[in-house]
């Protein structure tokens, strides 16, 4: 995904998003996660596409990072700094696809 947001590419980071964020609720092994996230996913996939080409070079370069970040913690096994950066994740992702709905409307 960084290599991706280094070229510029917001469609292939845009598809590795969706399978990051797969992979994970994946490896949660919980289904009413699996199910809920994915009825989500669908519902704003347009706008989270929409968001990430609205994203400057840098912006998209920084969107890239934070999945790196987010999997060093879940690596490091401090639960409460992935959960406070999944929370801030989720808030930024929010605030973009709420954008974008500005964007699409």
């Amino acid at each position: 995904m960084t290599e991706a947001a280094e070229l510029g590419s917001t469609k292939t980071v845009g598809e590795l998003d969706v399978r990051f964020h797969e992979t994970l609720w994946q490896l949660a092994d919980h289904e009413l996660l699996l199910e809920v996230a994915a009825g989500l996913r669908g519902r704003i996939e347009r706008f989270l596409r929409a968001a990430n080409a609205a994203l400057a070079p840098d912006e998209l370069r920084q969107h890239a990072a934070t999945h790196v970040e987010l999997v060093e913690l879940l690596a490091s096994g401090d639960g409460a700094a992935v959960a406070c950066a999944m929370q801030r994740h989720i808030e930024v992702g929010a605030e973009r696809v709420a954008r974008a709905e500005g964007i699409l409307s």
